[in-house]
């Protein structure tokens, strides 16, 4: 029989900013560091024919150029993360969420109290707080 596990979208505006200014970005971690990997590729295959000594110089132009797009491809996949998993053991929390690596999942053994307040009179429930305490916060 299969474990129930839900997850639950949560609005985060600094994941929001961080993520629009991402994409923003495009031109600048996307296509320029795409080019000069094609110019240093052309080169590189240049150089193959007629040594040169720039050699050096344009591997590092391909791997920095390469680095730069996999990691600004890697932190806007993490962004886009907005969920909250919870299922029989706990609360699997978001990086943002969590101080270390330990405290990455919140087991519910570990949770003495938890509170729902608004900061606004609304009976919206998508404007409420959800706060948890442990031992160390009562």
């Amino acid at each position: 029989m299969a474990d129930l596990s839900v997850k639950i979208e949560y609005a985060s505006d600094y994941r929001k900013v961080a993520l629009q200014t991402m994409r923003m970005l495009f031109p600048v971690w996307g296509i320029i560091p795409a080019l000069a990997m094609i110019w240093a590729l052309i080169n590189l295959s240049v150089c193959m024919i007629v040594p040169v000594g720039n050699l050096f110089a344009l591997t590092i132009l391909l791997f920095i150029s390469s680095a730069i797009i996999i990691l600004s491809l890697l932190t806007i996949r993490f962004l886009e993360k907005s969920q909250l998993l919870i299922d029989k053991n706990g609360i699997e929390l978001p990086f943002e969420f969590a101080m270390n690596e330990n405290q990455k999942y919140l087991a519910w053994k570990d949770i003495k109290r938890a509170v729902a307040t608004t900061e606004v009179e609304s009976d919206d429930w998508k404007k409420r707080k959800l706060i948890f305490f442990d031992a160390n916060d009562i």
